[in-house]
């Protein structure tokens, strides 16, 4: 028998709801009492959560997604349909939910690890996977483009992200804006 035996660790869904329970009271806090700087942490730290929270989820969801749950157990239709339906979705947002999932724990772990740090937030982990799925060529390539997009994540935001995504070239070019990607001049 280890140590360990002996102080059984809380199931990630115990730690959770202990979690929501202990910022559900934060809801009816008096923030017209509390100072600039309070209110400011909590704004950041508001921020940081949804990332590490989407990090968590991720890891949950891509292992729901693989067992098949959402349509064997809960009788979806897909895990997308039951990520709609549980969120309060709009159509398609639990779709991309699963796709970020399944990205962010498999090729883009580094994008996960950055989210559970709270230093990429879930739109911006969008935008890296859907600019990364764009690239068809060898996986050092995809390597490549999450680090240069994750290296801009902290001075950009997930449109200005998307922007630098969709243009992986020198200068945020892409490689056919260049003069020499138009071939030989004419006769």
């Amino acid at each position: 028998m280890s140590i360990s035996d002996l102080h059984p660790r809380q199931t990630p869904a115990a730690v959770l709801a202990e979690a929501v329970a202990l910022l559900r009271d934060m809801g009816s806090a008096w923030w017209t009492h509390q100072p600039h700087d309070q209110v400011v942490a909590a704004v950041e730290l508001g921020a940081e959560l949804r990332s590490v929270t989407a990090a968590v989820e991720a890891a949950a969801v891509a292992e729901a997604d693989h067992r098949a749950l959402a349509k064997d157990t809960l009788h979806y239709g897909s895990t997308g349909d039951w990520l709609t339906h549980v969120g309060g979705l709009r159509k398609g947002q639990g779709r991309r939910i699963v796709a970020r999932a399944h990205a962010v724990t498999g090729p883009l772990a580094t994008t996960r690890d950055a989210m559970a740090a709270g230093r990429v937030s879930p739109e911006q982990a969008d935008v890296i996977v859907q600019a990364i799925d764009q690239l068809r060529m060898g996986e050092a390539l995809r390597v490549r483009g999450e680090r240069v997009l994750l290296e801009q994540t902290g001075c950009l935001d997930a449109s200005d992200l998307a922007r630098t995504g969709r243009h992986p070239g020198p200068r945020g070019r892409s490689r056919r804006h260049r003069p020499e990607a138009r071939g030989p001049a004419g006769p």
